[in-house]
């Protein structure tokens, strides 16, 4: 990629001698003041449609990526000026919260005076009060009710406030500690004593960022139990670094820059178009017409475009992992410790990783998780390996002898299951369709069935989330988690094991595991990195020693990005991955 930025930059300095390739002084364009210059839109695909831009809503990566395009939080992230980085700086807010009684368990944020919505109103403190309301709302029960209630800091009463409808206890909102101090300041009571780190932190994540009282009103049914609000265009405000113009949902989006937003003279882009596009190999073809500007490569790209210059690792914290039902009364063998060491065994995760272009994985916090304030990554720690499984937990023989203890165990003489997997995903098709050859190997063809169940992401999200409440959703399933939280804070990851987790994707077991992060909720752990990556290593143990999940690859990433792309990073990085929307392009 930097070699072709260096053609052009060559060419352009050629064709500047040859035929007055030059600026006009305070235009920026080539040529003569009279000519306009071209929009810069970059183009960009996602492997599904996005459906929903609620923030307060949105879950899936499509979705998540439109509501983060076009809304902010009160802090954010923007790269450094040197290139290496970036910085977690106030966004929405005017200064860094002030901790008003020096015990770090009240702060106060104040909001831009200037900070306002696509259309011009004013956000301030009634819009942050308003949104954080509709977020913890016991009725709507947004998708991010509990992240708002605690994931760097946890806000007094926000959990008892949100689950008062299951608890049986009633809490009003006035002991949330949420409230207006004036049109422009907001204070934040905390249960515990936090950091302002650790506040900023909670106010950046995407659960925090302000909805549009009068659409999101407009929107409510009549029990007040859902918003239509993010649905459609018409029904959608913009505050972020983009505004939303035109959107077909689930096929394609169009954005052009918001120039009230704070750090608008970053961005270089006049917009972006994002399409979408579930199969890689057209998406590829797509890039190879121009049509594209960049593009994530699945294994088939990689091997395509290896010997090409542009080819660029990334890193992604997504772990894939295999999940059970084993609520399940249809399939009690779900439940029995053997069975579940039988199918971890049993997985040949390095031929896999091969197969997928992925990394094979035996634990649940990523790689990309930092530890320590020096950027020391979690998976680097000693303490951190010590209980890993050799050969990537592959082990055949000690597999057959825990699926043979299973049957002696539970009386049967013959397993059938079905695998649940979203067919977007390559990595779990080629992780199935593995499975489902070697298993009954390993435990006998006449002993063991594996039938694939593939059905969109989507679909199969869903169905997983039902298993709480409905046991007989799935019997297993393919799943990946990548917690925003964890990159800074490892045990934050693992959260979505524990019981008690709001947004569980499957009926997860674990009481030592449970334990264990109730106690790196205390500030003698939380603030003390080194026993919060100790309490980590202990509670990722319990997990893969319970088999409350079975990890299998970790995602590792390959672009292609087109000469025309100009990055702000060298290397990825955590919080801003690319920056693309921060990139710049030389057409």
């Amino acid at each position: 990629m930097k070699r072709g930025i260096s053609v052009l930059l060559t060419l352009c300095v050629l064709l500047g001698s040859l035929t007055a390739c030059s600026s006009t002084p305070g235009t920026g364009q080539s040529g003569s003041s009279s000519e306009s210059q071209e929009p810069k839109i970059l183009h960009a695909v996602a492997n599904a449609g996005a459906t929903i831009a609620n923030p307060l809503l949105a879950t899936i990566e499509s979705d998540t990526d439109l509501a983060g395009y076009i809304t902010s939080g009160l802090y954010g992230y923007i790269p450094n000026e040197d290139g290496k980085g970036s910085s977690l700086v106030p966004m929405l807010a005017e200064s860094e919260p002030v901790d008003v009684n020096g015990d770090g368990t009240v702060w106060q944020i104040a909001i831009r005076k200037d900070a306002q919505w696509s259309n011009g109103d004013p956000i301030n403190a009634d819009t942050f009060i308003y949104s954080w309301k509709m977020c913890l709302d016991p009725v709507l029960l947004m998708n991010k009710a509990s992240a708002l209630a605690s994931t760097y800091a946890t806000i007094l009463n926000a959990k008892e406030y949100y689950t008062q409808a299951t608890t049986g206890t009633k809490v009003d909102w006035e002991s949330v500690g949420l409230k207006k101090i004036d049109e422009y300041t907001v204070e934040v009571t905390t249960d515990g004593d936090f950091s302002q780190q650790e506040v900023m932190r909670q106010f950046n994540i995407a659960a925090s960022y302000p909805v549009y009282e009068p659409l999101f009103e407009a929107g409510m049914n009549a029990d007040r139990s859902e918003t239509t609000y993010g649905t459609e265009l018409s029904q959608i405000m913009s505050c972020g670094t983009f505004t939303l113009t035109e959107w077909v949902k689930g096929s394609e989006y169009k954005l052009e820059k918001n120039e009230s937003w704070p750090y608008a003279d970053m961005i270089k882009l006049d917009g972006m178009t994002v399409r979408a596009v579930e199969d890689k190999g057209t998406q590829q073809q797509m890039f190879d017409a121009g049509e594209l500007d960049y593009v994530l490569l699945d294994g088939a790209g990689v091997e395509k475009y290896a010997e090409d210059p542009r080819l660029t690792p990334g890193t992604s914290g997504y772990i894939r992992m295999i999940d059970m039902c084993d609520t399940n009364p249809n399939q009690p063998i779900l439940a029995n410790l053997n069975f579940k060491k039988a199918l971890f065994y049993s997985i040949d995760r390095e031929t896999i990783a091969t197969l997928a272009n992925k990394m094979p994985c035996t634990w649940l916090v990523p790689n990309t998780s930092v530890a320590y304030a020096d950027g020391t990554t979690f998976r680097s720690l000693d303490i951190a390996k010590e209980y890993l499984p050799e050969n990537y937990g592959y082990d055949p023989e000690y597999a057959k002898e825990c699926f043979d203890k299973a049957l002696e165990e539970t009386g049967l003489s013959k397993v059938e299951l079905s695998i649940t997997y979203g067919t977007t995903s390559a990595d779990f098709k080629v992780i199935v369709e593995y499975l489902q050859e070697a298993w009954p190997q390993i435990f006998g063809a006449d002993r063991f069935v594996l039938n694939l169940n593939g059905m969109p992401n989507a679909q199969s999200l869903e169905l997983r989330k039902s298993s709480p409440t409905n046991p007989e959703a799935y019997e297993l399933g393919c799943a990946d988690w990548s917690v925003s939280a964890g990159k800074y804070n490892p045990i934050k990851a693992l959260e979505v094991f524990t019981s008690t987790y709001s947004r569980r994707n499957a009926p997860y077991h674990c009481d030592a595991a449970d334990a264990l992060y109730e106690q790196s909720l205390d500030s003698s752990v939380r603030k003390d990195e080194k026993k919060l990556a100790e309490v980590t290593a202990a509670m990722e143990k319990a997990l893969l020693e319970e088999v409350a999940v079975i990890p299998v690859l970790e995602n590792r990433t390959f672009y292609m990005f087109s000469d025309d792309i100009q990055l702000v990073f060298e290397e990825q990085d955590p919080s801003l991955a690319w920056g693309i929307k921060f990139a710049d392009l030389n057409r």
